[in-house]
């Protein structure tokens, strides 16, 4: 039961399992590959800003 919720925790304040905005189907992680096939090369996440409206 902790795992599971750990888990779920992870996925909310992480980016790569988010789902992409754009479309909740698929996540960053899986936009991220697509691109990179699509260059022809990897593509990396070096950072990443988490911003939260409405917290002090």
């Amino acid at each position: 039961m902790a795992t599971g919720k750990v888990e779920a925790y992870l996925k909310d304040v992480t980016l790569m399992p988010q789902p992409w905005v754009r479309d909740a189907a698929i996540t960053i992680a899986q936009l991220v590959a697509d691109h990179g096939k699509k260059a022809g090369g990897a593509i990396t996440v070096d950072r990443f800003a988490r911003l939260q409206l409405g917290a002090e």
